[in-house]
This record gives C-alpha cells, structure tokens and sequence, in this order.
C-alpha cells in the first residue's frame, strides 16, 4: 500500500488546471491536500486490519463473511489512490527539470514509505532475539520465521520481497509486500507521467475505462488476489489513478454538475455490494466514489470541520496503521492472550482495546517516526542539491573568468 497522502506541493497544478481553487487545506508537512481522498483512507486502512483480524476476532466473524473479504479490496483502492494523488502533485515538477525532478520524486517516495518499515521490520526483528535469547535451543518451526528467516529479512531491507514469487513474500512484517510493489511503480512514475502529460482528455478516458474494466475483470474472477499477480495488481492499478487524474486534468464539468447524484449512487451500489461476493464490482464502485471525492478540495465549514478533523488524522496516520497492525495482531494472538486469558475473553472490551493499541501505536509511529524522518529526509536531500548547484556556478564562473 501505501497510498500517499492526498496532497499537493503548489496551491495549482499548471496549465490546465481544472481543480477548483479558494482556501485550500494544508497537512503537517505544508502541503495542499484533497481532504475527501485524506479521510477516505483511514476507512480503507482499518477495513484492512478488520480483514487480516477475522480469524481470531473475539467478536467471532470469520474469512467467510463477504463485508470482512472486502478488506483485501481496500488494498487496491490504495494503490488507485497513490497512482491518482502522485500524478496530482508531481509531473509539473518532474517535466521542469527532469533529473533534479524524478530525483526529487524518488526520494520523497523512498521518505514516504522506508522509515516505518524500516522501523516495524526492527520490531519484529526484537520479537525473533527476544526469542532466541528464551529458547537458545528451540531452532524449529515454532520459532518465529523460522521458514524465511534471513533471506526474507534481506528481501525486505532492499523493498524486493513484493515482486517475484518468493515463497515467503509476506514473511516478517505482512502488509509489507504492497509497498514492496508500490516502490517498483514509483520507480516507473517519473516516466509514465511524463508519457501521460500530453495525452487527449478523449484517450484518457478511453484508456482509463478499459483498464478498469479490465481490473473488474480479473477481481470477478478470482484472479487479481493472487500471490502471482501481486507487481502487476499494483502496476496497472497505479496506472489507472494516474489516467484518471490526467483525464480530470483537462476538465471535469459533466462530472462537477453530477457529483451529488453520482456520489449518492456510488455509496449506495459500494455498501450493497460490500455484502455480496462481487468483488471487482465492489471495487469498481469505490474507483467511481474515489473519482468523484477527489473534485472537492476544500475543507468542510460548520458543525462539519470537527468530524472532518477526525477523519483526516485518521486518514493521515494511515500508513502506519497499516504497517503495524500486523505486530500488534502477532503480540495479541500470542503473549497477551496466553498472559491475560480474562483480558481477551470478552468480545467488546477486547475489541475496544485492540483498535485503542493498533490506533495508539500508529499516532507514535506516525509523530516520533514517519514525520520527522521524512522532514529530514528532504530537508538534507534539498540542502545537498543546493550546494551541488552552487558548487556548479561557481565553477561555470570560474571558467568564464579571464586569464
């Protein structure tokens, strides 16, 4: 996963720009966002966590159950999230200045997304020495990753565990393996962009409609969740938000006089099938609703903006729900429930209390390591590209000086 946060570097995005302007709404790190696609996530990251939660939920619901299914869809809207909201911000930059551009682009996708697995995949790596040093001659099956231990470890260091047919791609920390795969569409992106920028607003729609039919396709059949499918699952989904994006980019006023009947429409179709077996039709409707949310790019005014507020921390600590659920749901299934049969017995405080420490865990995660590394992160790579271009004109001075 992740999508990226739903926001933008400029208050406009270049000629052409058909997104409407005002008092736009600004994030943590100062960048203008789209507040529906920002609040849109934290709903996705938690069905994602009620997904891979369903087997040992303490309110006793199981995989079978078609709205807990629904969960591995949301994983999907993330990956048309991410391909949407970067063509949203990036290809003005990338197209001024190709080299400084797609480099600036990689390094604030690898800010974006290494220092929180870096930080779970330490965690995890704690779990397996804590276990060693308690079981110095338990070496078997029952130790933890045991099946994939180092190779995998080294696969997820270098963001390559998500690509091929490991075996154990989801060993260590599983959610991993989307942003695995999601690196390798950014490392495509500066190119696509590129590719996409001045393409018909015909064609766009053209190209957009027939991947999502596509897409719907293969999830109808049952064969975009495979394990095989993982890179190109997140390569043509990436593409898709991307096509869509440069499609609204040259105008949206059909969609804009239809957005409330369209929205309507949308919600009810996405929870009618949310309880049906139809996943790719499912997860066409939540393309069609993360469409039309991404034309309002103001923040909410009234009694609305506290509910808003709630939404977009949420929507922004998203990521790292996403990346540490897994351990926490790995700590509650194993030590806390042996170690407090009573605490886990009873469905709703136990419930209550797993969202508090998956959603507690995630603020921590999301203040103390996810923001501060990625100001960091881009303030030297900012702070070294300067002095690389001051370092070049005083050389080019230097040369033109006279003898």
């Amino acid at each position: 996963m992740p999508a990226d946060t739903a926001t933008t570097s400029s208050g406009h995005d270049g000629p052409g720009q058909s997104f409407p302007q005002g008092r736009p709404a600004v994030d943590r790190l100062g960048r203008h966002e789209l507040p529906a696609l920002t609040s849109i996530r934290g709903l996705l990251a938690w069905w994602v966590v009620l997904f891979h939660f369903a087997p040992t939920a303490p309110f006793h619901v199981g995989r079978g159950d078609p709205f807990i299914e629904k969960g591995i869809v949301a994983v999907d809207c993330f990956f048309v999230l991410s391909g949407f909201v970067l063509c949203h911000v990036h290809p003005v930059i990338i197209d001024r200045d190709r080299a400084f551009g797609t480099a600036d682009f990689l390094v604030s996708r690898l800010a974006r997304i290494y220092p929180l697995h870096l930080a779970m995949l330490a965690a995890f790596a704690l779990v397996v020495a804590a276990f060693r040093l308690s079981h110095p001659y338990d070496g078997g099956a029952a130790a933890p990753f045991a099946a994939d231990r180092l190779p995998g470890l080294l696969r997820q260091l270098v963001l390559l565990h998500g690509w091929f047919r490991w075996g154990h791609e989801t060993a260590w920390n599983v959610p991993s393996w989307s942003i695995s795969s999601e690196w390798a569409a950014y490392l495509l992106a500066p190119l696509l962009f590129l590719s996409l920028r001045r393409l018909r607003p015909a064609f766009a729609w053209l190209a957009a409609g027939l991947l999502a039919a596509c897409i719907t396709g293969l999830a109808e059949a049952h064969l975009l969740f495979e394990g095989a499918m993982a890179l190109p699952r997140v390569l043509t989904e990436f593409c898709l938000g991307a096509l869509l994006r440069t499609a609204l980019r040259h105008g949206h006023a059909g969609l804009d006089r239809t957005r409330t009947a369209g929205l309507a429409a949308g919600w009810l179709a996405a929870l009618g099938l949310a309880f049906t077996t139809h996943a790719g039709l499912f997860l066409a409707a939540m393309i069609w609703l993360l469409l039309l949310l991404s034309l309002r790019t103001r923040r909410a005014t009234g009694g609305l903006r506290h509910v808003e507020r709630i939404g977009l921390y949420l929507g922004e600590t998203s990521f790292a729900v996403y990346m540490c659920h897994a351990f926490i749901l790995m700590l509650w299934g194993g030590d806390i429930a042996h170690k407090f049969p009573a605490l886990v017995s009873h469905a709703l405080p136990a419930a209550l209390l797993l969202v508090a420490a998956i959603q507690g865990c995630a603020s921590l995660l999301h203040h103390l390591v996810e923001l501060p590394a990625q100001r960091g992160i881009r303030r030297r790579f900012r702070a070294w590209t300067q002095a690389r271009s001051q370092a070049a004109t005083t050389a080019g001075e230097a040369l033109r000086r006279p003898a």
